[in-house]
């Protein structure tokens, strides 16, 4: 077909063609009224051109789970319409019989070009709405993963800015809880301002239900030695991990925690840190600490210790480094797990660690890595794999130099060119 035509019918195609789809048995049974595919389960003759990326994505996915049938196609009235354009513009309007000898054998070859073209036209509109959807299903699992790892670092409202600045100088020491049934416990984990385990203390009874018999006295137990735990290490900010399916008991957790800062407000002020009028407390996310507490940079890190505790640990780096903790699940191919939104699973593992890659690309070049920082504590390394000019190779080598240095440390970004050589010019200009 010449171009001209093609590229009109493309457009045609692209603007009028339609979607159906019918349940297949397996989909009938599954997607009742409430279910998220409930709303294309029996689309007759939808525009194609009125779907948006994540609604296709949602008939695609329904489509390879083998829950509806797919059908795209032009409706006969538009094959109709078209037919009686195409012919108005080749056929003749004399009226003789060489004239009609001649619309006949046009008449055979409008058929013969739409016979080839409407179905190529067709499949290939079918696959732009397919890239199109998978490009919206990224963007929106980039956007659901951004929300989790574009976060500043958690500081402390200082009671004296002349003294202690805004915040941003404070070595904040945290306090994370991870709620337990019992069996295992509740588990608190200290953290000092660069992340590491100091500490670690176990409550079983501080959450637990119960206001008669010994309930009472066990919980009150647990509270003398949580006490005697913030005197200890006086944390600037306790968090809880908002487990899923465990609401109320988080709840109870959170106000627990409260009733024992309030005491320590009015019995123990001098434990309070000085930089602050009181404990901060807050709820968290617990989506990605608690897949980190399971990575296997967590288990290799803390081997003697329980999967409790590194979930504790994970939570009270998280709030301070966000992107450092995600960086380690993409590095250990666990970021596969993470969950990005309802229609994530139209995606290939490969493109969603893709998704998860790309957003650490960009928080960690937009905020940056503090190398002494990386150098010092391995669970912040794997954030130097997404710098721009580096990667994993790069990174490893980058830090074995300036852990290999006479310092051990850097005192500018320069001496990475300047005394130690280990970057290149170009490598040291894009990172």
């Amino acid at each position: 077909a010449e171009p001209a035509v093609r590229s009109w019918l493309r457009r045609t195609v692209r603007r009028k063609a339609c979607v159906w789809t019918q349940p297949t048995p397996a989909g009938t049974e599954l997607i009742d009224p409430f279910h998220s595919l409930a709303e294309i389960k029996r689309l007759q003759g939808k525009p194609a051109c009125e779907f948006n990326g994540a609604e296709f994505g949602a008939v695609l996915k329904a489509h390879r789970d083998g829950l509806v049938k797919l059908k795209i196609a032009l409706p006969e009235s538009v094959i109709r319409e078209l037919t009686n354009e195409m012919e108005s513009a080749y056929l003749i309007e004399e009226v003789s019989e060489m004239a009609d000898a001649w619309n006949k054998l046009r008449k055979d070859a409008l058929a013969g070009a739409k016979a080839a073209l409407l179905p190529a036209l067709t499949r290939e509109a079918a696959a732009a709405l397919e890239r199109e959807a998978s490009a919206e299903i990224r963007r929106t699992c980039g956007e659901s993963l951004w929300r989790r790892i574009a976060l500043a670092p958690w500081k402390p409202d200082v009671r004296d800015h002349d003294q202690f600045g805004d915040g941003d100088d404070v070595e904040v020491r945290v306090l994370a809880a991870v709620w337990g049934p019992g069996d295992p416990p509740t588990t608190f984990a200290m953290l000092d301002a660069d992340g590491e385990l100091v500490d670690f203390l176990g409550c079983p009874n501080i959450a637990a239900g119960g206001r008669t018999g010994a309930a009472p006295a066990r919980r009150q137990v647990d509270m003398d030695r949580l006490i005697k735990f913030i005197i200890e290490h006086r944390p600037h900010v306790c968090v809880v991990a908002t487990a899923p399916g465990q609401a109320h008991a988080c709840r109870a957790l959170k106000e627990g925690i409260g009733l024992v800062i309030g005491r320590i407000l009015e019995d123990h002020a001098r434990a309070i840190p000085e930089e602050v009028n009181t404990i901060a407390l807050h709820f968290v996310d617990d989506t990605i600490p608690a897949l980190a507490a399971s990575s296997n940079a967590m288990r290799t890190e803390f081997l003697e210790h329980s999967a409790e505790i590194r979930h504790a640990v994970a939570l009270g780096r998280y709030i301070r480094n966000s992107a450092a903790v995600v960086a380690a699940l993409a590095a250990g191919g666990e970021a596969k797990a993470l969950n990005l939104g309802p229609l994530q699973d139209a995606l290939t593992p490969e493109e969603k660690i893709g998704v998860v890659e790309r957003g650490l690309i960009d928080v960690i070049n937009q905020c940056g890595v503090d190398l002494n920082a990386a150098v010092a504590h391995p669970w912040q390394q794997y954030a130097l794999h997404y710098v721009a000019g580096l990667g994993p190779r790069k990174a490893g080598a980058l830090v074995s130099a300036v852990r290999g240095s006479t310092a051990g440390a850097l005192e500018s970004r320069d001496a990475l060119v300047s005394e130690l050589d280990a970057l290149g010019p170009c490598v040291y200009k894009n990172a």
